[in-house]
């Protein structure tokens, strides 16, 4: 049995819909400790905020490894749990979907950058006690960098980028 109530679901289903904000400038980049395997990890947390202008429990995550800064991840978070993933993969990466992704229109197999959105995990994510976003859908090939990224995810959230907030990236001198 799922432990996510029908008011949970519905409560990100709102939060996608409705306008959203950035909080302030780019922010910092930080060491965030280990991931997995015991290789560093390098994250930047961008809070959101509502039309009220008031901070609730969304957040972009971004995160990429030093070993691999080519590829970084921008996370939208909510309460704790990642609702979306945006990731750049190597074009030569593939994956394969769930089977019944298949029912949402998504191919069986994606290469390279692509996104996992809540609309496509919702009925899995609610339907069981795991919380996870399986199905992914390619992304647009203009979108090959972390500042595309963020603008084509901002889009893709209802979230409004001032002017001084696009341009996001890795700085080189990072590591």
């Amino acid at each position: 049995m799922a432990n996510h109530s029908p008011a949970d679901i519905a409560e990100i289903d709102e939060f996608i819909a409705r306008p959203k904000w950035l909080d302030g400038p780019h922010p910092d980049w930080k060491n965030s400790g280990f991931f997995k395997k015991r290789q560093p990890e390098y994250e930047a947390i961008w809070s959101i905020k509502d039309d009220l202008g008031i901070i609730g429990k969304g957040q972009l995550r971004f995160a990429f490894r030093p070993w691999n800064r080519l590829y970084p991840s921008i996370s939208i978070i909510y309460g704790q749990k990642s609702i979306a993933r945006l990731d750049f993969e190597d074009g030569t990466k593939c994956e394969f979907n769930p089977l019944w992704c298949a029912a949402s229109g998504l191919p069986a197999r994606v290469c390279g950058n692509h996104i996992h959105k809540w609309e496509d995990n919702r009925e899995h994510i609610a339907g069981q006690d795991r919380w996870d976003l399986p199905c992914r859908t390619p992304l647009p090939a203009q979108v090959r960098k972390l500042p595309q990224g963020l603008c084509w995810l901002a889009d893709y959230a209802n979230i409004r980028l001032d002017p001084d907030q696009h341009g996001f990236d890795i700085p080189q001198g990072i590591l």
